[in-house]
């Protein structure tokens, strides 16, 4: 978006291993950027949060957090929402043959 810093993301899918090394309690940072063509990106703020608190904050019905200013001035500098949260467990191949399965062959 152009010229507004009200932007929004496409939904994206990310491993967990790859997010958090599957730890649900390692510290995630959201760092948010304004993009400048013609110099470098302008930090605005980050926000830390672990994938247990993340999903502990949306069952309590607080979909997003307020930023903190990237120099770690007390000073409001936007909020990041999130529309939807959402961890699948997919099992491994391991896992499913033990829960066991049953073939019918005729």
């Amino acid at each position: 978006f152009k010229n507004t810093l009200a932007c929004q993301w496409k939904k994206s899918r990310i491993n967990l291993e790859l997010l958090c090394n599957s730890d649900w309690d390692r510290k995630l940072r959201f760092e948010v950027f304004d993009w400048n063509k013609s110099s470098e990106d302008a930090p605005i703020g980050d926000y830390e949060v672990s994938l247990r608190e993340l999903t502990e904050m949306f069952k309590a019905g607080q979909q997003g957090f307020d930023l903190r200013h990237y120099k770690g001035k007390n000073k409001f500098v936007g909020h990041l929402h999130f529309d939807e949260l959402l961890v699948e467990h997919q099992p491994t191949f391991l896992e499913y043959l033990h829960g066991g399965c049953h073939l019918c062959m005729v």
